[in-house]
C-alpha cells in the first residue's frame, strides 16, 4: 500500500485501520520530497507478513507518529531513508492488534485489545473540523461513533461501559486538538529492496464525509477538506485501488 502526497504541506492521517495481507513488502507513505510531511495518529497498521515487511516511508518526507499501533519489527524504510521519522514515544507494537474476528473480516476491537483507550488528541490543524464522528457499517453504511474517551485506535470505537453516546461535534477532543509534540527519530532504514506495495488495494467506502477515520491535507495555511475517506485498506495483489473523497 502507498499513500502518495505531492506538493508542500502536511497530510493528516488519523483513526484508520490499515491491513496488508500481501506477500512481500508493504510501504505506508510515499512522499515526493523532504518538503512534504505526514502526521499519523490513532491508526492501526497491521501486516500478516513479518513485521519487518512493513516500512513507514518510501524514502523522502517528514513523518510524525503519535498513538499508533504497528506490527512489531517495522522499519522506517526498505531502502535508504532520506527523510525522517519522528516518534513521540506513545506508539504501540505487537503481533496482533486484537480484532473481534480477523478471519471473518470483523475488525472491531475485542476485549483486552492494546488499542482500546490508547488514542490521543488530533493535531491542532485537524481538530475540530475533522473530528472522528462516524464509523463504518458493512457493506456501505455508517453510524455515529460511540463517545467514550479516550479514543480507541483504528476505525472503530469499542463501548466498554455499555452506555456510550454518539460522538459530539468536537469528537470529545479539546477545541485546539491538543497537538502532541514530536519526539526522537526512528533510524532503522532497513536494507531489504522495496518490493513496495503496488498501487492496488481495495478500499471500503463510507458514503459520508464525516467518516470513522480521517485523512485531511494542509498546504501553507489551514487544512482543506478530507482528501480521502479511508476505513480499511485490505491489501492483496489483485485488488484494484479506489479513492473516495
Amino acid at each position: 500500500m502507498r499513500l502518495e502526497h505531492h506538493g508542500q504541506g502536511t497530510l493528516y492521517f488519523f483513526n484508520n485501520t490499515v491491513i496488508s495481507t500481501r506477500a512481500g513488502n508493504t510501504t505506508l507513505f510515499r512522499l515526493s520530497t523532504n518538503d512534504e510531511a505526514a502526521d499519523a495518529r490513532n491508526n492501526i497498521f497491521y501486516v500478516t507478513e513479518s513485521g519487518s515487511s512493513l516500512a513507514l516511508l518510501g524514502a523522502d518526507g517528514q513523518l510524525s507518529l503519535s498513538h499508533n499501533w504497528l506490527s512489531a519489527g517495522y522499519v522506517s524504510c526498505h531502502g535508504t531513508l532520506t527523510g525522517s521519522v519522528l516518534d513521540d514515544g506513545t506508539n504501540l507494537t505487537g503481533s496482533d492488534p486484537g480484532f473481534e474476528g480477523f478471519g471473518s473480516g470483523d475488525y472491531h476491537l475485542a476485549a483486552g485489545s492494546q488499542c482500546i483507550d490508547a488514542g490521543g488528541a488530533l493535531a491542532a490543524a485537524a481538530a475540530p473540523d475533522h473530528a472522528v464522528l462516524s464509523q463504518f457499517i458493512d457493506p456501505r453504511g455508517s453510524e455515529p461513533r460511540p463517545l467514550e474517551p479516550p479514543l480507541d485506535l483504528g476505525a472503530f470505537e469499542r463501548c466498554v461501559s455499555g452506555s456510550c453516546g454518539g460522538s459530539d461535534p468536537d469528537g470529545g477532543l479539546p477545541a485546539d486538538g491538543g497537538l502532541v509534540g514530536d519526539g526522537g527519530a526512528g533510524s532503522d532504514g532497513g536494507s531489504t529492496p522495496d518490493g513496495g506495495a503496488t498501487s492496488d488495494g481495495g478500499a471500503t467506502p463510507d458514503p459520508k464525509g464525516d467518516s470513522g477515520c480521517g485523512c485531511a491535507s494542509a498546504g501553507r495555511g489551514a487544512p482543506c477538506g478530507p482528501l480521502a475517506v479511508l476505513l480499511l485498506w485490505l491489501l492483496a495483489p489483485r485488488l484494484s485501488r479506489r479513492r473516495f473523497g
